[in-house]
């Protein structure tokens, strides 16, 4: 069964109950500690109720694959999440940015920000940081990513 909240219609002033995105409420919030100083992805795990959402680990078993939901890591700062996306591609002739990927590289598409400063590796006009990338296919090294498990 789905969670709700309440909240106030605006027209009718009524209470009425809103479904919860309970993924992205978790991003939410992870973005929220983060920016508060409190760094949980150090402590590699992150877990969710619903079977259709994602978990972040530390380490991964499998290979990457098209589709995955990753995360993306700081190239000054290995250990910090900068972003989460969805793996598009892992072809290394795959264009991103006018230039194909190249081996040992991969096209993302970032769904959450959370490091909005951070600079990518790659830019390309007129992408110069995560924050300008969301929802736009980015280049990012495979050896900065992880995949986040069900």
């Amino acid at each position: 069964m789905a969670r709700t909240k309440k909240r106030r219609n605006s027209s009718s002033s009524r209470l009425i109950d809103e479904p919860i995105d309970e993924h992205m409420e978790n991003q939410s919030i992870r973005v929220e500690e983060q920016q508060n100083g409190h760094n949980l992805l150090n402590q590699s795990r992150i877990t969710s109720t619903s079977s259709n959402h994602i978990s972040t680990s530390s380490s991964s078993l499998r290979p990457l694959k098209e589709g995955d939901w990753i995360s993306l890591f700081s190239l000054d700062e290995p250990t910090k999440v900068v972003a989460i996306g969805r793996l598009q591609s892992l072809d290394p002739s795959t264009i991103v940015g006018g230039q194909p990927l190249g081996s040992n590289w991969c096209e993302v598409l970032v769904q959450v920000v959370v490091e909005r400063d951070e600079h990518l590796i790659r830019p390309y006009v007129p992408l110069q940081t995560i924050a300008d990338s969301i929802g736009a296919p980015i280049a990012w090294p495979t050896k900065l990513v992880k995949i986040c498990e069900d």
